[in-house]
């Protein structure tokens, strides 16, 4: 078992054990927090935090309840009207939790300017887990093709021989430019096929195929 995986035992920060067995929930719960998530260390309070904020709420519950399932207490913040430079103001949803084992697991794997590693995951289950919490942060589903966008085409390009691995598409494949941003590159998986396989691992895709 790999050096990551072998924190499962540790008990740090807040006193909780967190179960890292690697199961989906556990690579699905990583690939939301590579995803579209964030880690940072308070000086003030000495406690390692993960969280995710976004304007999708189906989202940051998943995250939430996949937290709870590793031993995590997640605690949800009120909605907040925010606004961006990229986006007029939305209503934003926002859950965190503490843990300094899951910190020190994810701070070599999340780096810096949205560009991430590809996590040590020793079991199908937990890529495939990996893979379903990937897209259902940063992917988007539509009749007959699945996306996944990044700044970093090597973010990307790694994810090909893993979806490979697990027989999630067959068919097309295109990593391009997304001409709609001049700094993002898109992963395109084509064929309805294709996009009923994801939803046999993805929450958030099924409830968008059953819409």
């Amino acid at each position: 078992m790999s050096e990551e995986n072998d924190k499962v035992k540790e008990v740090h920060g807040n006193c909780l054990k967190i179960d890292l067995t690697p199961n989906w929930n556990y690579g699905y719960f990583l690939g939301l927090t590579l995803g579209d998530g964030s880690i940072w260390h308070s000086k003030r309070t000495g406690n390692y935090y993960i969280q995710l904020e976004s304007t999708n709420r189906e989202l940051v519950n998943l995250f939430r309840e996949a937290g709870k399932i590793l031993g995590l207490h997640p605690t949800t913040e009120k909605p907040q009207f925010r606004e961006s430079s990229f986006s007029p103001k939305k209503l934003h949803y926002r859950t965190r939790a503490t843990s300094k084992v899951l910190f020190s697991l994810l701070r070599p794997l999340k780096l810096d300017d949205s560009y991430w590693k590809l996590p040590s995951l020793p079991t199908k289950e937990s890529r495939r887990g990996f893979l379903a919490g990937l897209f259902d942060a940063e992917g988007s589903v539509s009749k007959d093709r699945l996306d996944y966008s990044s700044k970093h085409v090597e973010n990307l390009e790694q994810l090909l021989p893993l979806l490979k691995e697990l027989e999630l598409y067959e068919g097309k494949v295109e990593i391009t430019p997304n001409y709609s941003s001049n700094e993002m590159y898109r992963l395109k998986i084509f064929g309805k096929g294709n996009r009923i396989k994801f939803s046999r691992i993805s929450p958030k895709l099924k409830v968008i195929k059953n819409e």
